[in-house]
């Protein structure tokens, strides 16, 4: 069963930082391909990402965590703390992202007040809870097959020792 929750908590966290990553990698192809002022694409479809993106990443954060933890209670490897308090931060990161930041944007993109310095205060907010979430996860993720394999110690102590052989 540990081995099922470890490969579940390594696929969760894999698509969560590769879904992180894309989102850099395609909002700024979309802003590259459509232009301001020739294009208001960009501008127009950039929100749709977030808000796709915002919901898959608190689920993603949901499933890694209670995975997380009930990996900690079926080998009690104190490697499993780190990597739980990792995906915290990160999950942290995403909430604070979806309830406080974004929905403020959006207020003053529908407002036509993108330009402003509030505007562009929020979006370096923002970007800088993306860029500490991916570093959380890319850690994370650089920790995970650490978490995977049982401390060798704590393998040989659980091991029972054989008694000696009597002699004839």
């Amino acid at each position: 069963m540990p081995r099922l929750i470890a490969t579940l908590v390594s696929v969760v966290v894999s698509l969560w930082l590769g879904g992180i990553v894309f989102l850099f990698v395609g909002v700024s192809a979309l802003f590259r391909a459509f232009p301001r002022p020739a294009s208001d694409v960009a501008p127009q479809a950039a929100p749709a990402l977030f808000y796709v993106w915002e919901r898959y990443q608190l689920v993603l954060a949901a499933v890694a965590l209670v995975g997380a933890f009930a990996w900690y209670v079926l080998s009690r490897a104190k490697r499993l703390i780190v990597l739980f308090l990792l995906l915290a931060l990160a999950a942290a990161g995403g909430v604070v992202s979806t309830t406080l930041i974004t929905p403020r944007m959006d207020r003053l993109r529908e407002a036509g007040q993108s330009n402003t310095p509030r505007f562009r205060a929020l979006h370096a907010r923002s970007m800088q809870c993306y860029i500490g979430q991916a570093s959380l996860l890319l850690v994370a993720a650089l920790v995970l097959p650490s978490s995977s394999f049982p401390n060798r110690r704590r393998a040989e102590a659980d091991q029972p020792t054989s008694a000696p052989r009597a002699a004839p």
